[in-house]
């Protein structure tokens, strides 16, 4: 996260503040103010770009940080049982399971012309995300059009992704793999009710401590039952067969503080995660295989509190030549979350092994989204 931050610290002073140092390193006369009856529409044209070049930057945010939140959200939706079995009425487990989310290479990258730049451009037709690769020198360049004619103001590099090697800031950097594990961790107590039914709570958090930039929070329910037991003749068969519903809310916040920038406070990704799955498992002694097939409804936004200075200039008509700079407040609680979503069907393959009430198991999961899941967890299971 501390990568991350130090990237958007880079990209606030791109789409947010610094356009009042490049007017003062001269790059103001190139937008022709020799024409003095054009200076009015020059530099009102030139603040409409500074916001616009603010909403762009704000959309380039939330498509290099896609991948975090959908990657966030489809580990949600796993961990909630490792069995078909039921619980006996009173019966319970508490589980611990951590859901490595698969990241592949081919997810690493986004196509620039989707996010509809109103005053960035780049040359670039792709740029990574988080969790891509190299952006290859891209850069990204912030302009103004004034009576036809296009002014480059600033520019800056494009983010590169956790795929590139960098030793000089050690952070992770698996450049030789095709996916990227990213964890998810989930705590489950789940009690059996009546007729063969399970419900599981569902609850994770980072807390807030001194001087930590991230918390995060989940809560989450589910039901899971035994309907082989209404079908006549399949009930006799030897293995066990369940439906399980799960829903699981997730937040996660992170404070930011970039370099030239007032008054932010936070990146906030909040998800919503649903399964519906039927399950099917034999119970070979300690040994319990068990599969599963059903949909995601994964959804997430990321949005950001806070307001920044942006700077603005207006004419003196005494003294034409040299414009009046001012700031304006960018409201970013004013700007829409940017939204995700990662649905799809899913299909599960796992086991279990259980010693007296001592459970151990592990599961891999495809899902159509492109985001496959390995799981892996531990619990205690009384009848």
């Amino acid at each position: 996260m501390k990568y991350i931050r130090q990237k958007l610290s880079i990209l606030f002073i791109l789409g947010m503040c610094p356009w009042a140092t490049t007017y003062a390193q001269g790059r103001f006369p190139d937008l022709n103010l020799d024409e003095l009856f054009n200076i009015n529409d020059v530099l009102q044209t030139s603040a409409d770009q500074l916001n616009q070049g603010a909403n762009d930057a704000y959309q380039y945010i939330g498509a290099y940080l896609a991948p975090l939140g959908e990657s966030l959200v489809v580990g949600m939706n796993n961990g909630w049982t490792s069995t078909a079995l039921t619980h006996e009425t009173l019966g319970f487990d508490i589980s611990t399971t951590t859901n490595w989310v698969l990241v592949p290479e081919s997810l690493g990258n986004f196509d620039v012309s989707a996010l509809g730049f109103q005053a960035i451009s780049t040359d670039a037709t792709t740029l990574p995300n988080v969790f891509g690769g190299s952006a290859n020198d891209a850069q990204l360049n912030l302009n103004a059009e004034v009576n036809g004619e296009v002014y480059e103001l600033t520019s800056a590099d494009a983010f590169g992704g956790l795929r590139v090697i960098d030793t000089g800031t050690n952070r992770f950097n698996p450049s030789t793999v095709n996916n990227i594990p990213i964890p998810i961790p989930t705590l489950n107590l789940t009690i059996g009710a009546i007729k063969n039914t399970d419900i599981s709570a569902r609850f994770v958090g980072i807390p807030p401590a001194l001087g930590a930039p991230v918390t995060a929070f989940a809560w989450g329910l589910a039901v899971k039952h035994d309907f082989k037991q209404w079908i006549p003749v399949v009930e006799k068969l030897p293995f066990s067969m369940s439906a399980l519903v799960g829903y699981t809310n997730s937040r996660m916040t992170a404070r930011l503080d970039p370099t030239g920038v007032t008054n932010l406070a936070s990146l906030a990704l909040r998800g919503q995660s649903l399964t519906a799955q039927v399950l099917v498992s034999k119970k070979l002694l300690f040994f319990t295989p068990y599969i599963a097939g059903g949909f995601n409804l994964a959804s997430s936004s990321t949005r950001m509190s806070g307001s920044f200075d942006i700077p603005v200039y207006t004419l003196d008509p005494d003294n034409p030549t040299i414009p009046i700079a001012s700031t304006s407040i960018f409201d970013l609680d004013a700007l829409d979350p940017i939204r995700y979503n990662a649905n799809g069907v899913r299909a599960t393959v796992g086991a279990q092994i259980k010693l007296w009430v001592f459970t151990l198991y592990g599961d891999y999961t495809i899902n159509s989204s492109g985001y496959n899941v390995v799981s892996i967890g531990s619990g205690i299971s009384w009848k």
